[in-house]
């Protein structure tokens, strides 16, 4: 009995010496710090890879819109087709007000203007000139013709700024369709910044709430002319509704524009929205080469727009007025506001494309008249306009990057 007492006793001896051992301890203790090294190996990773792709981010947004460019080549195709044309061409049969867009515009006289531009342009008979003025009045007044004198882009994180910029301009947003309409003004209407973040997410089809604003996206300024007598009722009923609703735009046959698959994909994904007649301006004496509205681009203003914080400040300001280059955002009681890093300093390369992104386009000169032109004996008003919208095409820099090159590999 005694020894197996004793037995037990050197039993629970050994046991109690195997989890005691001080080699174990130390193995104990170099497996934790091993642990805690692993995890700060890991952080630091984090850290670097961090690092990595702000870089990466950083290059892309320098270079942006190059691993777009064929989707620009696509924008530019869109804009010409829906460019309405002389010979009945690129218009909807009705517009979303219900206006009855070709019957309106593709009547007789316009059919006539056609026949005359093209008998004009190719015809060797010499009319008398009082007769040859009389006709260009009524080819112009008449044809189904938008002339674009250009485009561009800028890119812009703060919509609500922009917004608040076109409705101070423009209170009525004109051309702008009823939905996008209410959303906007629910987008202005809610003061809480955080809230409006959570306002992006980028569904396809119609706007019908607040969530539907992107965060951030291009805004595409579409600036041009036409001498058609219903001026600005015409342009937005014509390449505005087109713009708005491309798979309507039908031929002078009545069938509908051929659509390329990437071409409605593009416009499917990148939701092209909120239309607007921005400017438009019946110039009654035009002098040929001199325009008083698009002669210079309205996207540096456009792009600043009016923060959040100077909305109240600036409500007063007309179309084109240059906004302060740095405005402070909302800070807390007591203390100085962040300032937020913009796209204000941008500038293009070269003299030309940098003059025509001025900071004041309504205060700047008309150009250079045509050394050539000739005042005509009835002159023919001719409207300029603005239309803007925004694609909401991300720049490169904002899409999740691929550090590994595995197309599994999602962050």
């Amino acid at each position: 009995m005694g020894g197996r007492r004793r037995g037990v006793a050197l039993d629970r001896h050994v046991h109690a010496s195997a989890v005691e051992n001080d080699q174990i301890k130390k193995g104990m203790e170099q497996l934790e710090g091993d642990k805690k090294l692993v995890t700060k190996n890991k952080d630091a990773y984090k850290v670097e890879q961090k690092k990595v792709e702000d870089k990466i981010k950083s290059l892309q947004k320098i270079g942006a819109g190059v691993q777009e460019r064929m989707n620009w080549q696509l924008l530019h195709q869109y804009i010409n087709m829906s460019t309405p044309q002389p010979n009945g061409d690129h218009m909807v049969d009705s517009a979303d007000s219900l206006e009855p867009v070709r019957k309106k515009y593709w009547t007789e006289a316009a059919k006539k203007a056609y026949k005359d531009l093209e008998e004009s342009r190719f015809s060797t008979k010499t009319l008398d000139p009082a007769v040859q003025k009389k006709r260009e009045v009524e080819i112009k007044k008449n044809l189904i013709q938008v002339n674009i004198a250009g485009i561009n882009a800028l890119y812009t994180d703060d919509l609500y700024a922009f917004f608040n910029k076109i409705k101070n301009d423009r209170p009525a947003l004109p051309g702008m369709h009823p939905n996008d309409v209410a959303t906007l003004n629910a987008f202005l209407n809610e003061k809480d910044a955080k809230k409006r973040e959570k306002y992006s997410d980028q569904k396809d089809g119609p706007r019908v709430s607040v969530k539907d604003v992107p965060k951030e996206a291009w805004i595409v300024e579409v600036r041009g002319y036409t001498y058609q007598k219903d001026n600005e009722k015409f342009i937005e009923e014509t390449i505005i509704e087109n713009l708005r609703n491309p798979e309507n735009v039908k031929d002078h046959t009545g069938k509908n524009i051929a659509l390329s698959p990437d071409l409605i994909e593009q416009i499917r994904k990148n939701r092209i929205s909120f239309l607007i007649l921005y400017q438009n301006k019946m110039v009654e004496n035009p002098v040929p080469g001199q325009f008083e509205l698009i002669g210079k681009s309205y996207l540096k203003v456009l792009q600043r727009g009016i923060p959040a914080a100077a909305a109240a400040a600036e409500g007063g300001k007309g179309p084109g007025a240059p906004m302060p280059a740095n405005l402070p955002g909302a800070g807390g009681a007591g203390g100085a506001a962040e300032v937020k890093a913009t796209r204000e300093s941008w500038r293009p390369i070269g003299d030309v494309a940098s003059d025509l992104f001025s900071d004041n386009p309504a205060a700047a000169g008309a150009g250079p008249a045509a050394k050539d032109a000739a005042v005509a004996v009835q002159p023919i008003p001719r409207t300029e306009f603005v239309v803007v919208f925004v694609w909401a095409e991300p720049i490169a820099g904002t899409q999740p990057i691929n550090l590994t090159g595995n197309p599994t590999d999602k962050k």
